[in-house]
């Protein structure tokens, strides 16, 4: 029972029991005949091997079958990493030849072109209206300096500066 809830749960072993159960009487037919045949060249039943039950999966071929699955399915991943590669590269081809696409591009081309201009438009604008800004700032009164004082008086050095030249010289 055990055993037949785990063919039915896992659908692998459902498929291989189902061919079994359909090509089982087949393969014995040929077994059978193969016995026959060694038999009529006076061969002996040791010459012929005998075939595993169908859908024993403690047969030795199990191993081979198991093997042959892993094999079959590198198989077709590489086979359908292919296909996809080489569906890609048709696309690609096709693309480049497409005028809807290559019109599309032109017009995104022209729309970054124009952005960019729009840019570098906005950018000197900015530039101009900054020199603008700094062409009408005016000198608060606090901060101006009296030039013909300071010509008369000269710049006093504070005290630290005086020092610093004097171990210099």
């Amino acid at each position: 029972m055990v055993n037949a809830y785990e063919v039915l749960y896992d659908p692998s072993e459902r498929a291989w029991k189902g061919f079994y159960k359909v090509y089982g009487d087949h393969f014995g037919k040929i077994s059978d005949q193969e016995v026959s045949f060694a038999n009529k060249l006076g061969l002996g039943l040791g010459v012929v091997r005998d075939a595993p039950l169908m859908g024993n999966l403690e047969s030795p071929y199990e191993q081979s079958r198991r093997l042959m699955e892993e094999e079959n399915k590198k198989s077709r991943k590489k086979a359908r990493k292919e296909y996809n590669d080489m569906i890609r590269v048709l696309a690609e081809f096709v693309k480049k030849r497409d005028k809807r696409v290559i019109e599309m591009q032109m017009k995104r081309n022209q729309e970054q072109k124009k952005k960019r201009e729009n840019e570098s438009i906005q950018k000197k604008e900015a530039q101009q209206a900054k020199l603008v800004k700094a062409s009408l700032y005016e000198e608060p009164e606090w901060a101006k300096i009296d030039e013909k004082e300071f010509e008369k008086n000269g710049f006093d050095e504070p005290e630290d500066d005086k020092k610093m030249q004097m171990k210099r010289n």
